[in-house]
């Protein structure tokens, strides 16, 4: 398990990592439509939604998360029923990494933030063809759409979750590995969802 240093340590790049993009996205308020208009086209499209394997990757990556939340349980079930470790991790371990799934991306991102941030998404708002919402900022509690909402993105929040939670169980050498990784899925993961106008640049990097 990892050190209070390495907990510490992870907290305050968080802590860091969540003001700092909260000062970029205040000070520079259109980042979020400047990005989404790059994968605009004139037809009035989100041209990205052609590529058939553009949704074909998203739902790889989202079925790969899912099937982490299953392989947890049985896994975690199977080691406390045995007092065996399954995959080198026993079942308290198994409980750790479900239970910051289910607490971080399920909880509070899909549970919490979509149901009261309420921020539409880019393909609904007036800006981008949609019917009548309006774009807000990221930081501002917002009344453009009535569920699935914009703010934040479930699928990176779970993906960066089960990063760093795993990587506190493996040694440093896997870890760093593992985090480099990690850090590309989590990319591929909001460049996806941004390229076919399901979220903003701050919905993915918030989460």
């Amino acid at each position: 398990m990892a050190c209070k240093t390495e907990v510490l340590c992870f907290l305050f790049i968080a802590i860091s990592a969540f003001v700092g993009c909260l000062f970029v996205f205040m000070n520079y308020p259109t980042l979020d439509m400047d990005i989404t208009k790059g994968f605009f086209d004139e037809n009035g499209r989100f041209f990205y939604n052609d590529y058939p394997w553009v949704n074909i990757l998203r739902r790889f990556i989202y079925f790969v998360l899912v099937g982490f939340y299953v392989a947890a349980v049985f896994c975690g079930l199977h080691a406390w029923k045995t007092l065996a470790p399954v995959w080198g991790f026993t079942w308290d371990k198994w409980l750790y990494l479900f239970s910051a799934s289910m607490i971080g991306p399920v909880m509070l991102v899909n549970v919490t933030l979509k149901v009261t941030w309420v921020r539409a998404r880019p393909r609904v708002i007036d800006a981008f063809g949609g019917p009548d919402n309006h774009f807000t900022d990221c930081w501002v509690w917002a009344d453009q759409c009535r569920d699935n909402c914009s703010f934040t993105r479930g699928e990176v929040a779970g993906v960066a979750m089960f990063i760093i939670s795993l990587a506190f169980l493996l040694s440093k050498r896997l870890k760093i590995t593992l985090l480099v990784a990690g850090s590309i899925i989590c990319i591929t993961t909001a460049w996806l969802r941004i390229a076919i106008g399901a979220h903003f640049l701050s919905d993915t990097i918030m989460a």
